[in-house]
């Protein structure tokens, strides 16, 4: 069990077991107050500690009281992990009458975990539509990663909100315009892309300060040339079987991003680079 999940874990365990406290009544000590002092918090920092957990313990807290009911439904904070899901149908359908039921709140940060079959991808093509319309910032889809071959739809590449994107197995569709005009912090790992994806993102992401491609494929000439670009890393773990003749000068990695403070290149390295 990872700490992450161990933290939301004892989290929901406090918040619950506070509310018990706090509202559990004492039938052998009548002086004993039965006032909800946890519900009498601020509502802000009822939410903030909402937003440590997973939606599936978040959605919980509804049985709680009556102040809890509806509180659920205004946290931006949305962290759907799959664990504790079986059959993972069961996943898909919980995100689906969540989402419905939290109607058109704003969204802050939103985490899917996907996995490609036939009956989901409308499903996760709405999801993200729906994170979209509600001016997402942080998005984070983590696609199995033997589904590299998934597209990611239109409203990932044309978005205005987005601050922070992480896409796990996914695939860039190469010629689709990038309009990402506040967006500071792109991940992308096991995914396909190709030089004119990078070249798309250079142009169309003018405030991107950290980019990370993590065992990514396709490209072979990228440029890094972004002048809002800090920090660049990327770490190629594919085997490369590549043999250089004396006319081939092989690959070539260009990054004349003038403003790169750090620089992280790692893995099996094949192409020439020139900073």
């Amino acid at each position: 069990m990872n700490n992450l999940l161990m933290n939301n874990l004892l989290v929901s365990s406090l918040l619950i077991n506070l509310k018990l406290y706090f509202v559990t009544a004492c039938a052998q000590c009548s002086s004993i107050s039965r006032k909800d002092r946890l519900s009498e918090l601020p509502e802000p920092i009822l939410l903030h500690i909402l937003s440590f957990l997973p939606m599936r313990y978040v959605v919980r807290t509804t049985i709680l009281s009556k102040r809890w009911r509806h509180l659920w439904t205004i946290v931006q904070e949305l962290d759907f992990g799959s664990e504790g899901f079986f059959p993972y149908q069961n996943y898909v359908d919980f995100v689906n009458r969540t989402m419905l039921r939290r109607g058109t709140y704003k969204i802050r940060r939103l985490r899917l975990d996907l996995y490609i079959n036939g009956s989901s991808r409308k499903d996760y093509d709405g999801w993200i539509l729906y994170a979209a319309r509600n001016s997402v910032e942080e998005l984070f889809l983590d696609f199995n990663a033997d589904c590299f071959y998934w597209l990611p739809p239109p409203c990932v590449y044309c978005n205005s909100s987005l601050k922070a994107l992480r896409m796990l197995s996914c695939r860039l569709i190469p010629d689709m315009q990038i309009s990402w005009n506040l967006l500071k912090k792109l991940t992308l790992w096991f995914s396909v892309l190709w030089d004119e994806s990078i070249h798309n993102i250079m142009v169309g992401a003018p405030k991107l300060e950290f980019f990370e491609l993590f065992s990514c494929w396709d490209y072979n000439d990228p440029t890094f040339d972004s002048p809002s670009l800090r920090v660049l890393i990327v770490s190629e773990y594919e085997s490369v079987d590549y043999e250089l003749d004396e006319y081939d000068k092989g690959s070539v990695m260009r990054i004349p991003a003038p403003n790169v403070q750090s620089l992280n290149l790692s893995g099996s390295f094949y192409r020439s680079v020139f900073w």
